[in-house]
């Protein structure tokens, strides 16, 4: 029997909450550095079993910083054990990412910077929107990048993603992070629908006021 796959909707609160989260703990100078680990270590090779030539299994100090307090990573209660590790990813994926490539430096002080709001991130604001809006990029090119990112497996695609996002960010190009940990969650069951999703935001046009649902 094939599991339906749900409505896509806005869906995007605790993936937001999480980013907040991430957002706050990268206005320090030592919490940056810390999520900034998971991209030193790779996060996707991890996955597969590997270490990167980088790695000394120091993940840990990502999950010291982001678990503070009572603070967990907000993955279904009901999740396995043996699938967390799976079942996290996509956060911590998310969070070195950010920490990489979009977190301003912080100052070392007393007092951290205040946060500025951000936009909040619309469901078709994915990865094909990415591209599509991608001025610094030739439309070739970022045709080419999301035919190579759907061809992916989830594997496969962990281990593309820093490269992708560090091209995009490079050119100035907008990745909403809320958006980008859901679309790899559902692509651990679901790869199909979200290639499908990326090609639509890619090739249209998107009206703000509207909802890009299943």
């Amino acid at each position: 029997m094939t599991t339906p796959t749900p409505a896509n909707g806005s869906g995007l609160g605790r993936y937001t909450a999480f980013m907040n989260h991430v957002r706050r703990l990268c206005t320090t100078p030592e919490g940056r550095v810390d999520l900034r680990t998971g991209l030193l270590n790779g996060i996707g090779e991890h996955h597969a079993g590997t270490t990167s030539e980088h790695g000394h299994g120091d993940l840990w100090r990502m999950y010291m910083r982001i678990t503070t307090g009572d603070y967990t990573i907000p993955i279904p209660d009901q999740t396995p054990p043996a699938r967390r590790r799976t079942a996290e990813e996509p956060f911590l994926l998310a969070a070195t990412l950010y920490a990489t490539y979009d977190a301003p430096n912080p100052k070392r002080t007393d007092i951290p910077a205040p946060l500025k709001r951000e936009p909040d991130a619309q469901p078709w604001q994915n990865l094909g929107w990415t591209l599509r809006t991608a001025t610094a990029l030739r439309p070739d090119t970022a045709r080419g990048i999301l035919t190579s990112l759907c061809e992916c497996d989830y594997t496969d695609l962990i281990t593309e993603l820093p490269a992708t996002v560090s091209l995009l960010r490079s050119g100035g190009a907008t990745i909403r992070y809320p958006v980008l940990i859901r679309d790899v969650v559902r692509w651990q069951r679901w790869p199909d629908d979200v290639r499908i999703e990326w090609a639509r935001s890619y090739t249209t046009k998107q009206n703000s006021n509207k909802e890009n649902t299943k």
